[in-house]
């Protein structure tokens, strides 16, 4: 079972489980955990489950990203999840994520956002999403991950449901306020989070072409990541090492103008990227990146 065939498997339900069996120790009887995922409610004597799928749901999402084990009756997280917070728990699912091999069954979260990241580029704007229907949607994403094993849609409309939390959760989308509203994709808070962690000195200074290279090997879905490459090829669309797509665009310009990252440009210098998809946004190039962040070094 894999995540986004676990829709019930909400990010916040998978981390609370997780985070119940290590108060418990690590291990617990699966009909307990099962009562704590999803406790349902009193019908006189009778106890009545709101959503018969929400615990084995949980479980199998949590199972399929490596996290947790069944060994007999009892569940058992894996001695070396650590995960004190929510933003926590979003890094160790993102390296997770980032690390699996291309036969995974959850390699489709992260591929079907370097399809939209690269689907975004071909059309130079982020703005398309919201005029297509969220089952037009899965279909193109579905069309062009191709089938995997015995699913011959690797995304559909409930699927694509599931996707959108995890990628809310993971910081690499806004969650829009109405139900049937595309979310807004923006790696801005995943960018953020990857640059604290990444060990750099204080206010390093980094070449426009050093910095976009760390940021394809920690966000492999964006400009010149391995994911990112991989649909560029699919969907015949040139890469160009002299523009950041709009989505990287749009993060950049977010961080600059929160102060988190100071974007430089130099007139005579050789090496300028320039950014794209967001009108006038400044700077609207740069060649080097000074890191504001307080990161892990």
């Amino acid at each position: 079972m894999s995540v986004l065939s676990s829709p019930q498997g909400s990010p916040e339900r998978v981390w609370s489980l997780l985070a119940g069996l290590q108060a418990l120790g690590g291990r617990a009887e699966r009909s307990l955990i099962d009562g704590l995922v999803n406790p349902g409610y009193l019908v006189g004597d009778a106890s009545v489950l709101v959503e018969t799928t929400l615990a084995s749901n949980t479980h199998g999402a949590a199972t399929s990203l490596g996290f947790l084990a069944l060994d007999g009756r009892e569940a058992v997280v894996d001695a070396a999840f650590d995960a004190a917070t929510a933003d926590d728990f979003a890094d160790r699912v993102h390296d997770r994520l980032i690390a699996l091999e291309d036969a995974s069954e959850d390699t489709p979260l992260l591929e079907t956002y370097a399809w939209l990241a690269v689907e975004t580029d071909r059309r130079a704007s982020v703005g398309w999403i919201f005029d297509v229907r969220r089952e037009d949607l899965a279909d193109q994403a579905s069309a062009a991950l191709g089938a995997r094993g015995e699913d011959a849609r690797t995304m559909n409309p409930t699927k694509w449901v599931a996707w959108r939390r995890w990628m809310a959760f993971l910081g690499l989308s806004v969650r829009q306020p109405f139900t049937n509203s595309q979310d807004l994709p923006d790696p801005t808070r995943r960018l953020l989070r990857e640059l604290e962690r990444e060990t750099l000195a204080p206010g390093a200074r980094l070449a426009a072409h050093d910095f976009l290279q760390l940021v394809a090997r920690r966000l492999p879905y964006l400009d010149r990541g391995r994911l990112f490459s991989k649909y560029a090829t699919t969907l015949s669309h040139a890469q160009s090492n002299r523009r950041v797509s709009p989505l990287l665009s749009f993060a950049l310009g977010q961080l600059h103008a929160e102060g988190r990252i100071t974007l430089l440009v130099s007139g005579d210098s050789a090496n300028v990227v320039t950014l794209s998809g967001v009108e006038g946004m400044t700077p609207s190039a740069f060649d080097a990146v000074v890191v504001n962040v307080e990161t892990a070094a």
